[in-house]
This record gives C-alpha cells, structure tokens and sequence, in this order.
C-alpha cells in the first residue's frame, strides 16, 4: 500500500509540468492578444489624426483660393 501511494506523489510532480506549460501558453496568447489590439487602437487614432490634418490642409487651401 506504500508503494501505491509513493507511486501516485510520482506522478503528481510529472502532471504540474504540462500545467505549467499551459499556464505559461496562456500567458504568452494573451500578451500576444494586448499587443494586437493596442497596435490595432494606435492605427486607428493614427487615421483619424492623418484625416483631421487632411481637413484642416483642405480648409486652408480653400481659405487661400479665395483670398486669390
């Protein structure tokens, strides 16, 4: 009954090395799955900054043509 129960703590210390792993591919995907979306939000501010910038250029073009 020793041996049985010897056996089973074996395989305890063999079974927390896959948890480990998964843990630590959990992480990995979800550091992974942050810096997506943060580079997906700063191309989106970044448009929409380029787009103002491309209104006030027209605006000032404008401006100029009339004063012409």
């Amino acid at each position: 009954m020793a041996t049985g129960g010897s056996h089973i703590g074996s395989g305890n210390g063999n079974r927390g090395k896959p948890y480990g792993l998964m843990l630590l591919l959990a992480f990995g995907a979800a550091l992974l799955g942050v810096m997506v979306l943060h580079k997906i939000r700063e191309r989106r501010l970044f448009k929409l900054l380029v787009e103002e910038k491309d209104q006030e250029l027209m605006s000032l073009q404008l401006l100029l043509q009339s004063r012409l």
